[in-house]
């Protein structure tokens, strides 16, 4: 699966992982409470904790099966990782984040069910 992000009007870059490399877009921390109080870089949240999968490598080979171990995340998952996990990379204007697959800590899952 590929990342294109359009890096001057018209034209477009793409970002293709290999192996088992994800390319996650991170979720920054909170800069400030709810009530309105600017939060002091010593308490912020750890950089870049979690973040949504944009695109996914096939996976790594496997010679004993004769194809590919498919990683365990897919686009627009939510994912918990390292604080510093994976390597930085700025493509276009936007910070992205490659991380191998055994990075993910936990996918986050939404529950639309709420109990009355």
């Amino acid at each position: 699966m590929r990342t294109e992000i359009e890096t001057t009007p018209g034209a477009k870059s793409t970002l293709r992982p290999v192996h088992d490399y994800i390319v996650v877009l991170p979720i920054k921390g909170r800069e400030k409470t709810a009530g309105g109080l600017f939060l002091p870089n010593e308490v912020k949240d750890k950089p870049k904790r979690q973040g949504v999968v944009v695109s996914t490598g096939p996976g790594n080979w496997n010679p004993h099966k004769f194809t590919y171990d498919p990683v365990s995340v897919k686009p627009q998952d939510r994912v918990l990782f390292g604080s510093w996990a994976g390597t930085d990379v700025e493509l276009a204007g936007k910070e992205l984040l490659l991380v191998h697959d055994s990075d993910i800590l936990a996918v986050i899952v939404e529950s639309s069910n709420s109990k009355k």
